[in-house]
């Protein structure tokens, strides 16, 4: 199976959403002489042809869902569940992937909680427990695998990756997106 999940920061002109991997690539050849906001990232994820998240959903503070990345490869290799929740702080409507693994597969779903929970994070230091949130989406499971959404917007429920490779891939952005904070690290 073909599949596609690669971090990304928005363009100069806050219109496109490039690959980090892109952007990193034509800094070194000298070809981007802009320096991306870190406040506002995205991800590509491409399913069987079809891109489910990309330019719809900004997934806020890099640096913040790259740590939500590094706890759901923790969790893989104990065969857990993951939460990642969108970076963005103080809104009241952000989307969530909830990861759960096999065997050989981990399936992805896109979720929204409408509940005072929403502003917590998988991962603790930021806001809330992430023990209270893994609890929530455990008790409220089937309600969220299987909520619609009002918009309708690129909804997917339970898309299945093979596991091996999107661990691997997985690893790969969070190398390539802390490439990327670092030399924003070091430029500022």
């Amino acid at each position: 199976m073909r599949f596609r999940w690669q971090l990304a920061i928005f363009d100069d002109s806050f219109d496109n959403l490039m690959p980090i991997i892109e952007y990193l690539c034509l800094r070194k050849e000298g070809k981007v002489n802009w320096q991306p906001s870190l406040d506002d990232s995205g991800l590509f994820l491409e399913h069987e042809g079809k891109e489910r998240m990309g330019v719809d959903w900004n997934l806020g503070i890099l640096e913040i869902v790259v740590r939500q990345f590094e706890a759901a490869l923790v969790r893989f290799q104990k065969n857990q569940k993951a939460i990642i929740r969108s970076g963005i702080l103080g809104s009241e409507r952000v989307p969530f992937l909830l990861l759960q693994p096999s065997s050989n597969e981990i399936s992805v779903s896109l979720f929204f909680i409408d509940d005072e929970i929403a502003s917590v994070f998988p991962i603790d230091g930021i806001c809330g427990k992430g023990a209270d949130l893994y609890t929530y989406v455990e008790e409220n499971r089937n309600e969220i695998v299987n909520q619609r959404q009002e918009s309708g917007i690129n909804e997917f429920k339970s898309l299945p990756f093979p596991k091996g490779e999107f661990v691997v891939n997985l690893e790969k952005e969070v190398k390539i997106a802390k490439e990327l904070l670092a030399i924003a690290q070091s430029e500022s």
